[in-house]
């Protein structure tokens, strides 16, 4: 699990956004209806696939990723040729809004496809 400094200092890298936890223990039951921090993307299709962390908002100082954009079902949609940005706060620095944190993994260069 990476924290809001490892993402800071992984810019620029593809990660694999593998949920939300709360109190160490995975959310399944909510899932289907949280959206990211900016209330723009639902985030059950994107859970268990790979992003790239694009960088940290300089105003509100969320982690900004970029994902190949997926229909509701997770399915590639556009032959993935178009993106969506995604907004992810941890909860330590959400003003008490968020109880949970998401959860990233990075990937082992040597897993990456070129």
């Amino acid at each position: 699990m990476m924290s809001k400094e490892n993402m800071i200092q992984c810019i620029g890298e593809e990660v694999r956004f593998i949920g939300l936890i709360r109190d160490n223990v995975m959310m399944n039951n909510e899932i289907n209806i949280l959206t990211d921090w900016n209330n723009n993307h639902l985030i059950h299709p994107y859970i268990g696939k790979t992003c790239r962390i694009i960088g940290q908002d300089q105003e509100d100082f969320y982690i900004e990723c970029e994902f190949v954009e997926l229909d509701i079902d997770g399915n590639i949609i556009n032959d993935g040729i178009t993106s969506i940005e995604m907004a992810f706060e941890f909860a330590a620095y959400s003003d008490d809004i968020l109880d949970y944190d998401p959860v990233f993994e990075r990937i082992p260069n040597n897993l990456l496809v070129p």
